[in-house]
């Protein structure tokens, strides 16, 4: 199944919105919908996608996340281990969706999480 535009305002069961633009140096990729085992493939490959330009920032932006399976959290995991040595992975969790399991799962400690894309930029 392909990524529907980030901007579908509420993408239906089992589909993940992706958007990917450029703030100065920085490349963010924006996500919506929901992060489980019908949609990590699709995450993994944008990340991944993402990565292969090594931006020396990868603003990975999961406000719009309304699930975020154990799957997701491999992926933010796989992301910051597969990242360049100059490249910063810092992800945006605004909501309880996602902060919650990065926090139960203690990856707040090795992950940079924000509460903005401004945030994770400055």
């Amino acid at each position: 199944m392909a990524p529907v535009p980030l901007d579908t305002p509420n993408p239906t069961l089992g589909q993940l919105g992706i958007r990917v633009y450029r703030r100065g140096d920085a490349e963010v990729l924006a996500v919506s919908g929901e992060v489980d085992h019908g949609t990590a493939a699709e995450f993994r490959e944008e990340i991944t996608r993402c990565l292969k330009t090594a931006p020396p920032v990868l603003v990975l932006d999961l406000h719009g996340v309304s699930f975020f399976s154990s799957v997701g959290l491999s992926a933010l995991v796989e992301a910051q281990e597969g990242a360049a040595p100059d490249t910063a992975v810092r992800i945006v969790a605004d909501n309880r969706a996602v902060r919650r399991p990065i926090e139960a799962t203690a990856l707040d400690q090795v992950l940079s999480v924000f509460s903005s894309v401004d945030e994770a930029l400055s």
